[in-house]
C-alpha cells in the first residue's frame, strides 16, 4: 500500500492523547499527508485528526484479502515459534482457561493458544481474516466485528490478549476498559504495541515502515502504565523487546519491508526458507538483540501483562 495519499476533510476528528488524555500536542511529522503528533505530557505519538471508521474498515478488509491472508504472510504467522515472546508474558496460572484474542486476524495465535490448552475465542474487524481463522481452526471460534459492540459476558475470560491491536484503534482506553469488564477477577490482560521510545521509531520517524495510517497510536511505557491503571488494572509488567537491524537499515535507505511488530525478526520475510542450522543461528542472534534492547528499554515492541484485581 506504498505511495498512498489521504485527503483530510471534515469527517476526520480531533482527539486527545490516547494514553493520558492530554490535549497538548505538537506536530512531529506527516506521512501520506496524515499528521502524526506528539503528546506534550506522556510523549506518545498518535494520528490526529483520525479518519472515519468507514475508511479504516475498508483498509482492514483490503488488508484481510491482500495481506493478512497472503500465503507468504500466513506461512510466517503460523510458524511454530511465532509467539515465543508473547507466550512468555502469559502467567502460568491462567493456562488452560478461557481466552479471548482481540484483533485475532487470521487466527495464528488462536491456533497456538489451543495447542497450549486454552479454550479460545477471537474477534477482529477484518471479515476475510476471521473467515480464514475459522476455516483454519475448523470451528467458528472467531467473530467479525467491533470489540466494543460485541455482547461478551462480563467476567467470562481468564485471559484477554491484544497482540498488535491497540495501535490500530481510536478508542484505546475504551478497549482496555472493555477487556477489564469481560475478565474474571484475578484474570490477566496481555498485549503488545509499538514502542514510541524504540530505536526504530526514534531513529527513523516517518521512514519507519511500521508508521502508517493503520497504526494510529505509538505508546510510551509510562503512558501505557497510566492508561492501564486508570482503567483498574494493577500488577503491570512492561518489557521492551525486538529490534530488526536489517529492517532499520533498509528503512533508512527507503526500502520498506512488510510485517507486524510481533514478528520482527533479524531476517527479512523473503528469507524464511533458510536451512534449519541457519535459522537456529538467526534465532540465537535475535535473542541476544532482545536481551540488549530489553535492558536499555529501546526495543521496538512493548509487551505488557496487567491483572484485574
Amino acid at each position: 500500500m506504498k505511495g498512498r495519499r489521504f485527503e483530510i476533510d471534515s469527517t476526520w476528528v480531533m482527539r486527545p492523547c490516547p494514553a493520558c488524555l492530554a490535549d497538548s500536542s505538537k506536530l512531529l511529522f506527516q506521512k501520506e499527508q496524515v499528521p502524526f503528533v506528539e503528546c506534550g505530557r506522556c510523549a506518545a505519538v498518535y494520528v490526529n485528526p483520525v479518519p472515519p471508521t468507514e475508511l479504516l474498515s475498508s483498509i482492514y478488509n483490503e488488508l484481510g484479502t491482500d495481506y493478512f491472508t497472503n500465503p507468504d504472510k500466513l506461512a510466517q504467522d503460523f510458524r511454530l515459534d511465532r509467539f515465543y515472546r508473547e507466550l512468555a508474558m502469559v502467567p502460568p496460572k491462567v493456562r488452560g482457561g478461557q481466552l479471548l484474542d482481540v484483533g485475532c486476524a487470521s487466527g495464528s495465535f488462536l491456533v497456538c493458544a489451543q495447542q497450549e490448552g486454552f479454550i479460545v475465542s477471537g474477534i477482529d474487524i477484518s471479515i476475510p481474516s476471521v473467515e480464514y481463522a475459522n476455516k483454519r481452526i475448523g470451528m467458528p471460534v472467531a467473530t467479525a466485528g467491533d470489540f466494543l459492540s460485541q455482547p461478551f459476558d462480563a467476567s467470562s475470560f481468564d485471559l484477554v490478549t491484544m497482540w498488535a491491536t491497540l495501535e490500530h484503534v481510536e478508542e484505546a482506553e475504551a478497549f482496555v476498559g472493555e477487556a477489564y469488564r469481560v475478565l474474571k477477577a484475578g484474570g490477566f490482560l496481555c498485549l503488545s504495541v509499538p514502542n514510541r521510545n524504540g530505536l526504530s521509531m526514534r531513529g527513523l520517524g516517518a521512514k519507519y515502515h511500521m508508521v502508517g495510517l493503520e497504526h494510529l497510536n505509538y505508546f510510551t511505557p509510562s503512558g501505557l502504565r497510566g492508561l492501564l491503571k486508570r482503567r483498574g488494572f494493577s500488577s503491570t509488567c512492561v518489557q521492551t523487546r525486538a529490534f530488526n537491524p536489517i529492517g532499520f537499515w533498509k528503512d533508512w535507505r527507503g526500502r520498506h519491508l512488510s510485517g507486524d511488530f510481533s514478528s520482527s525478526n533479524l531476517i527479512a520475510d523473503s528469507q524464511q526458507n533458510i536451512r534449519l542450522r541457519e535459522r537456529q543461528s538467526v534465532k540465537i542472534m535475535q535473542q541476544m538483540v532482545d536481551r540488549i534492547v530489553k535492558h536499555f528499554g529501546v526495543g521496538d515492541l512493548l509487551l505488557v501483562t496487567a491483572q484485574k484485581v
